[in-house]
């Protein structure tokens, strides 16, 4: 049988720590970095559109507004950074 709460308290825990690692201060965001660089890393398999993509999925799950929130600020890094010359970030 399907457990939402556990699901639930599951993907509480996991977008908490995901946010807790937020530890990067880069002009006016706040990001991971995820490859200790000091620096973030855009893109969606090593980048913080995979982090935006978790933390969208747990407000859906969760209904969690801060996890939306700090996943729109976090979107917002990567389209700053987007090239549209190179079509690429």
């Amino acid at each position: 049988m399907f457990n939402y709460n556990y699901v639930n308290k599951t993907i509480t825990k996991i977008a908490d720590r995901i946010i807790e690692l937020r530890n990067l201060k880069y002009k006016e965001y706040l990001l991971w970095d995820i490859v200790d660089k000091k620096r973030p890393i855009s893109g969606w398999g090593h980048g913080i559109m995979g982090i935006v993509e978790a933390l969208t999925l747990a407000y859906e799950i969760t209904n969690n507004k801060e996890y939306l929130n700090i996943a729109i600020e976090s979107y917002q890094f990567e389209h700053d950074v987007y090239s549209e010359k190179l079509k690429t970030w």
